[in-house]
């Protein structure tokens, strides 16, 4: 797992940092060893999620006040600091998820075309501007003192829809995408039907 991981991450953290961090990870009590898609197996990974997003975002929020005491910590006064030890962790979840879902060949394409439709997206946000962001992007676009800030959030707004509101946004400003042909399951397409 250890040469897969570090094949998807490239060489920016040794082989050592990646073992430590799969090790760290592994021993977290709500590490999810094996899955059969149960109700039990669904819930400790809804588990697992919520203890990293806290865990990484606790390191980063006491690393960058740390790195700026005092300070009054808003939009473009700090650089988030993330420690070495979580970019490695993130590493290991990347190396792990692109070894032994992304790493498949039948779905390569998929998530070739989903990328395109977001960067067709965030062009199409960013030529109309201020007012095809939702406000609270459209503030921070406007404030913004450079076209590199200016793209930064439109790429922040694009990352934070659901795949369903992308894809509604993507029809709205570029046009229609079917969603099944992408990998996203959309309630506007039809259920599957079962077979008896």
């Amino acid at each position: 797992m250890l040469n897969a991981i570090q094949s998807w991450v490239g060489f920016d953290f040794t082989r050592e940092e990646l073992e430590e961090g799969l090790f760290r990870l592994s021993r977290l009590p709500t590490w999810v060893s094996s899955f059969d898609s149960t109700r039990r197996d669904l819930a400790q990974l809804k588990n697992l999620t919520s203890d990293l997003i806290g865990r990484f975002a606790r390191a980063a929020t006491t690393a960058t006040k740390d790195a700026y005491p005092g300070e009054q910590l808003t939009r473009y006064r700090a650089h988030v600091v993330v420690p070495r030890v979580v970019e490695t962790e993130i590493a290991v979840l990347k190396g792990v998820i692109g070894a032994v879902v992304v790493s498949i060949d039948g779905r390569k394409e998929l998530y070739r075309e989903q990328r395109q439709v977001l960067k067709r997206l965030a062009t199409a946000l960013w030529e109309r501007g201020p007012e095809a962001l939702d406000p609270a992007f459209a503030v921070d676009f406007r404030a913004a003192g450079s076209d590199a800030a200016r793209r930064r959030v439109v790429v922040d707004q694009v990352a934070s829809l659901t795949d369903q509101v992308a894809l509604a946004w993507h029809h709205r400003f570029v046009g229609e995408v079917d969603a099944a042909s992408i990998g996203v399951w959309s309630p506007m397409a039809p259920r599957p039907v079962e077979i008896a």
